[in-house]
């Protein structure tokens, strides 16, 4: 793994499982929050690019994977773009 890549960080506290096959078609799992477990992955490390504010609350960014075997994992969401050279206005390379 790179240097530049960061571990994946997972939410803790949540969980997410299959659904029973006579479950109705809309619903997509069940799962279990523990707050105590999610408060603490709250504060780990390395989740500060997951981290922003709306409307004056603060939310953290997530992504659901599903697994192989039908389980989920929830993850906090750290992804940045690169920031590309160039000027203010875009960049040097455009012809306006």
């Amino acid at each position: 793994m790179a240097e530049t890549e960061t571990k994946t960080k997972y939410v803790g506290g949540i969980r997410f499982f299959p659904t029973p096959e006579n479950a109705p078609e809309n619903l997509c799992a069940n799962g279990v929050l523990t707050p105590s477990e999610l408060g603490v992955s709250l504060k780990q490390e390395g989740i500060e690019d997951a981290k922003g504010e709306y409307k004056g609350n603060v939310q953290y960014k997530i992504t659901l994977w599903k697994r192989d075997d039908g389980s989920y994992n929830l993850v906090f969401n750290t992804f940045k773009p690169e920031q590309k050279g160039g000027d203010a206005k875009g960049g040097d390379d455009l012809p306006f």
